[in-house]
């Protein structure tokens, strides 16, 4: 295996989101992408020079959310500020040609610079709203902080706090620790590996999804065919195999928390012989439905044949893992992942039923 920089093995529960990003380990969506096509793989990773960046603002958007919904109020309120909105501010000054006619109202010269003729409306009238004024001191306010639209903001916040009002939903998401992101390198093929579970509790992990039912199926069917059609699968099998690497780091020690778990949370967690998988699933609509969806390891709980969903998830995972240190070993992080095998023929079988339809 190539040397890589990677984070050390180990639980870290205050990893910041950008920092995990910045890793270059594999995880769960690496894997997708990598069974897709190894070209793939490399195009959106982090070894890619000239990667195109993903959307900033949907991952904002998600992040808020995840924020908010899995670690309080408080936490959100430390990490993120709601951009002023002008609505909120009906008398405000704003723009060049406003603040040259109020400079023309108070008398006032009307040359300069945008700040300047602020600065000027301000020490001649103090209690003018001006814009300009305001966005400046809000970002002053909150420096290093995340901006976010006030209607994001809001929609953020309708569906958190319908979270919490559902006692079902409040209890699986409480009792835990959010956002926790785990290392570990694989021992039989020697790939490191990362994954960040969005809510882990003792005896579970909670992951929240977010959905639309565009086609208007039964909500279960259209569920079940985001699980299917956005492979999350996979995700089930790389996080359940982080759960089980995180015990084994947290009995010996290799973990970073600014406010540790308990040494009875520790117990419990690293003692629980199966972590159960849940999806929280939101929907995107004002007024969503909710649904909370173990993904079951075996056929019956007193069985044990595991599930065909479990069993697909399983091969992705242990194919990705080998095809991602195959392709390291040959090409490395500094070269292109690009690799074309000899010249093949289609056959009837790869076409889809409606073409050869007719």
């Amino acid at each position: 295996m190539a040397e890589f920089n990677t984070t050390k093995p180990g639980v870290y529960f205050d990893m910041s989101f950008a920092d995990y990003l910045a890793d270059p380990s594999l995880s769960a969506s690496g894997i997708k992408d990598i069974l897709v096509a190894p070209e793939t793989y490399y195009e959106r990773s982090s070894m890619n020079p000239v990667r195109t960046p993903k959307d900033t603002e949907a991952l904002a958007y998600g992040s808020a959310t995840h924020t908010r919904s899995l670690e309080g109020r408080a936490v959100f309120d430390e990490e993120y500020a709601i951009i002023p909105d002008p609505a909120d501010y009906p008398d405000a000054i704003v723009g060049g040609k406003a603040l040259k006619e109020a400079c023309d109202e108070l008398n006032l010269v009307k040359s300069g610079t945008v700040l300047e003729l602020a600065d000027r409306i301000a020490e001649a009238a103090p209690d003018a709203q001006i814009w300009l004024h305001i966005m400046r001191d809000f970002e002053d306010e909150n420096t290093g902080k995340t901006f976010l639209k006030k209607d994001w903001a809001d929609k953020i916040e309708r569906r958190a706090q319908l979270l919490e009002s559902i006692p079902e939903v409040a209890k699986a998401i409480t009792g835990g620790f959010a956002e926790v992101s785990i290392f570990w390198i694989d021992k039989a093929t020697g790939v490191p590996l990362k994954a960040r579970v969005d809510y882990l509790k003792t005896k579970a992990q909670i992951d929240l999804k977010s959905f639309t039912n565009q086609n208007g199926k039964p909500v279960d069917t259209a569920l079940a065919h985001a699980v299917a059609n956005y492979r999350y699968y996979v995700q089930v099998a790389v996080h359940s195999e982080a759960v089980t690497q995180a015990k084994m780091l947290m009995r010996g020690g290799k973990f970073k928390a600014t406010n540790p778990p308990s040494k009875e949370w520790i117990k419990a967690f690293t003692e629980a012989p199966i972590h159960v998988f849940v999806f929280l699933f939101l929907e995107k609509a004002a007024v969503p439905c909710i649904r909370l969806k173990e993904f079951p390891r075996l056929e019956s709980p007193r069985s044990r044949t595991p599930t065909l969903a479990w069993d697909a998830g399983q091969g992705c995972f242990r194919r990705g893992v080998q095809i991602w240190g195959d392709f390291m070993n040959r090409f490395g992080p500094d070269k292109p992942w690009i690799d074309v095998p000899p010249m093949d023929r289609f056959h009837d079988e790869d076409f889809p039923m409606y073409m050869l339809e007719d």
